[in-house]
């Protein structure tokens, strides 16, 4: 397994990894046709095994987002970090990659 940016060609498969993260968990109607766009800077990962997109996580810093009831906000440094996206297959969840 690799970790690495994301890119726009992982866009289809970094949707299908989402939505088959999301099924068996509340989330699994906040279906996406694209990929989020960012307006403030961001870190976009993607983790890659086999040549397939198999979990990924998004940090957008400084988010305007940010509330402080949220509960996936950091405060590192006095910068703000939101990570509305993180997740891996869970049909791989169980093989030590979590």
């Amino acid at each position: 397994m690799i970790i690495r940016d994301y890119n726009q060609a992982d866009e289809k498969a970094w949707i299908y990894c989402r939505v088959a993260s999301f099924l068996d968990c509340s989330y699994y109607n906040d279906v996406k046709t694209k990929k989020d766009i960012y307006e403030h800077p961001s870190i976009c990962l993607v983790a890659e095994d086999d040549n397939h997109i198999i979990g990924f996580i998004d940090v957008e810093i400084d988010s305007d987002d940010l509330t402080a009831t949220m509960v996936k906000e950091v405060q590192l440094f006095g910068i703000l970090a939101y990570f509305p996206n993180i997740e891996i297959k869970k049909s791989l969840s169980n093989y030590g990659y979590r």
